[in-house]
């Protein structure tokens, strides 16, 4: 067994979201709020529920759509770090952007 510094903590989950059962509490929006939630057609997630933008095709251009979820109070964290796993096939000069509000 190796020992472990004392100057690394290991990181304990403050919130999970398993989508394989529920949406998680995400909220879809923008225009032409394309976000879906389910078992997409294609992809790394193929055959697991997920949120996509359109689960069986191609999103539609010129969209500003948002996918929300409100975060657990991590104010007692002394660094709280959000990790997720996302997968992206845009288009070229197409763009995503994951944008954390503190409040």
């Amino acid at each position: 067994m190796r020992a472990t510094p004392a100057s690394i903590s290991l990181a304990i989950p403050l919130a999970l979201w398993d989508l394989s059962a529920t949406d998680g509490g995400f909220v879809p929006g923008g225009e032409p709020a394309q976000w879906e939630w389910g078992t997409p057609t294609g992809g790394p997630g193929t055959g697991k529920h997920t949120w996509a933008t359109t689960l069986d095709g191609r999103y539609l251009n010129d969209a500003v759509d948002t996918l929300e979820v409100t975060l657990p109070d991590v104010s007692a964290a002394a660094a709280p770090v959000l990790v997720f796993r996302h997968w992206y096939d845009i288009q070229a000069n197409d763009g995503g952007t994951v944008e954390v509000w503190d409040g």
